[in-house]
């Protein structure tokens, strides 16, 4: 949420501050944290509808895919400019998982960000990292972000354990479930949890077709923020203007591609009505797959420990535990 929140304001921002947003955004935005928890017993009792059905077929495939391999693309807009990253997603089923109930996977992004301002001679583009690695050892499980943006560096990390304790032993009823349903730890299977949390599918599925190096059938289904969700974000997102219009950003509209044959997420598009009757849209992101390849041989475990013991990118001398961060943005206190 605080990407589309900070976006929203009127205020000029240098480009640094821009790329800020990005790093938040795509962070907030892969890690299942672009809807609340807090709202997901709107979708009890919800109609049964084929778009819901299609929907559900590829939250199941999610969840059993035993790997993930594929490339990515991020496109942001903001007004009327648009930002764009490219990378790779990998995702590996864990086989002897470690002691506990949550974390069943370990997973990989990275997204390098083509800006329109030249970059330093010599340094690393904009890059974002992701990496979960839970262990048997459960006590090192982490998840770890790196950002490198205009040469400011950062290595921030969960701890794994403290986080599934925490919510095991809390009081707050709208925490609860997996690590794939929390905040910044779901992966691939989490953002599409969360999604469906949220959003109501109706009607019929349409039939596409993708373009790229290989054309692929996909169901396209569309989904709205469920009411009870709407009014619940429409004052974090600075409330409606004067003529009683929605926020610009807040994701009142998705729009979800599904392979035909494997039921994967190829694409993900958000969308912004001014009203919830209004015909005129706005997209504020796109996060499409490509090149994706399913359950093929096993991925390495080197790809999923990159910031294990001490491995730091040049130019990092200490890293930061947010765990506490995400525990208070959960409402939920340490243990």
């Amino acid at each position: 949420m605080r990407f589309f929140r900070k976006s929203a304001q009127n205020t000029a921002l240098r480009e640094k501050s821009m790329l800020e947003r990005l790093k938040q955004g795509v962070w907030v935005l892969f890690s299942s944290l672009f809807i609340m928890l807090n709202v997901a017993a709107a979708q009890e009792n919800r109609p049964n509808s084929q778009a819901e059905q299609v929907f559900g077929a590829m939250l199941n495939g999610a969840h059993a895919f035993n790997t993930v391999d594929a490339n990515l693309r991020m496109d942001i807009y903001i007004g009327d400019k648009e930002y764009s990253a490219k990378g790779k997603y990998q995702e590996q089923r864990l086989v002897s998982p470690p002691p506990g109930d949550f974390q069943r996977s370990m997973y990989r992004l990275e997204l390098v960000f083509a800006m329109d301002v030249p970059s330093v001679p010599g340094s690393e583009p904009n890059r974002l990292t992701i990496v979960c690695h839970p262990v048997q050892d459960r006590e090192s499980g982490r998840i770890w972000k790196y950002t490198s943006i205009e040469g400011e560096k950062s290595v921030k990390f969960i701890k794994i354990s403290k986080l599934e304790d925490a919510i095991k032993a809390s009081k707050n009823i709208s925490v609860g479930g997996t690590i794939a349903e929390t905040p910044f730890c779901g992966g691939l299977a989490g953002t599409m949890k969360q999604l469906g949390r949220s959003y109501s599918f109706a009607g019929s599925p349409q039939s596409v077709v993708l373009s790229g190096k290989e054309k692929i059938a996909v169901w396209r289904i569309s989904g709205t923020l469920q009411p009870a969700v709407w009014e619940l974000l429409i004052p974090q997102f600075g409330g409606k203007d004067s003529k009683g219009n929605n926020p610009p950003h807040l994701p009142t509209d998705v729009e979800v591609y599904i392979g035909k044959e494997n039921a994967f997420p190829y694409k993900v598009e958000y969308w912004n009505r001014p009203t919830a009757d209004s015909t005129k849209r706005t997209l504020l992101n796109r996060m499409s797959f490509v090149d994706v390849s399913l359950n093929g041989e096993p991925l390495a475990e080197y790809k999923f420990s990159t910031f294990d013991n001490n491995e730091l990118p040049q130019g990092v001398l200490s890293t930061e535990d947010s765990t506490p961060n995400v525990l208070q943005s959960l409402g939920i206190s340490p243990i």
